[in-house]
């Protein structure tokens, strides 16, 4: 599903680019040009789903500044993520105008192993520990030390 993802926004990118900057694009041109360049399969996905057509159409309507924009910031965000993946790090970081911090990765790796969809970083009051919920899932208790290191009651370590 992500590759299908990826595929759509590079090649919404490049359709729309070298149109008139206050053209409006239709599905029917955006799935005309995917037949036309041998992108049958993503074209069928387009035309077979009709939450992907017509999330497409909305863009599209939007005019080609508008898509460029937020094609933009969609970029910028598989950089700066992409720039903590192993092999293909040197190449996001060039692109990437901003990274997460090794703290962001490693809570981002525990939603991921727990498969939590939020986390929510909470204090008690006159408490130096920290708690970190996730959820859903477990939550982990975290300290911060001398050297801003922050352990979890599981003995998983996070720098802070």
């Amino acid at each position: 599903m992500i590759a299908e993802f990826a595929q759509i926004i590079g090649l919404l990118s490049a359709f729309s680019s070298g149109r008139q900057s206050d053209e409006i694009l239709s599905i029917v041109e955006f799935t005309e040009w995917l037949a036309k360049h041998n992108h049958e399969e993503i074209r069928k996905i387009v035309e077979q789903n009709q939450s992907t057509s017509i999330s497409i159409k909305a863009l599209l309507n939007s005019g080609v500044n508008s898509i460029n924009q937020k094609l933009d910031g969609i970029s910028e965000q598989i950089a700066i993520i992409a720039s903590h993946s192993e092999g293909v790090e040197e190449l996001a970081a060039s692109f990437a105008k901003e990274t997460l911090s090794n703290q962001a990765i490693e809570i981002l790796t525990l939603m991921d192993e727990s498969q939590a969809e939020f986390f929510l970083l909470s204090r008690s009051l006159e408490v130096k520990d920290q708690t970190l919920v996730l959820a859903p899932g477990p939550n982990y208790t975290c300290t911060v030390n001398n050297n801003r290191k922050v352990s979890h009651s599981n003995s998983r370590k996070v720098r802070h």
